[in-house]
């Protein structure tokens, strides 16, 4: 047992439940059956297809995005509006074209709390222009 004077985690933290996580993740719809018009190919399609449609710029924060590789900051990645760890799936109608900054600032928050997280803007997809 280590010493209680060394630790960094207060003696009366609550331990984060994640239990949630695997109830989701044995009934995602995806899991259960394949699913019609589904976004989860890897080719690059999918990427191109997501480009076309958002000519070309990022769901959340209307950068202009690039085919880059990883690790650049504004190329495209597929981002799921519901996170798949939360119940989402590869449909079309939950994937959008998002720059990798966003998605992985993103992580596994839905669009309301990642909206809270940004200081409660509006995201560029959103906005009346």
């Amino acid at each position: 047992m280590s010493d209680p004077r060394f630790s960094i985690i207060p003696a009366d933290a609550v331990p984060y439940d994640e239990t949630w996580k695997l109830e989701l993740l044995a009934t995602r719809p995806d899991r259960i059956e394949e699913l019609p018009d589904d976004y989860s190919a890897d080719d690059g399609s999918v990427l191109v297809a997501l480009m076309e449609a958002s000519g070309g710029r990022c769901w959340y924060c209307g950068c202009q995005m690039t085919f880059g590789g990883a690790g650049v900051g504004n190329s495209i990645t597929r981002e799921h509006l519901l996170p798949r760890a939360r119940g989402g799936s590869n449909r079309a109608e939950n994937i959008v074209a998002a720059c990798r900054a966003c998605n992985v600032s993103k992580q596994a928050k839905t669009v309301e709390e990642f909206r809270v997280y940004r200081g409660g803007v509006v995201f560029y997809s959103e906005a009346d222009r």
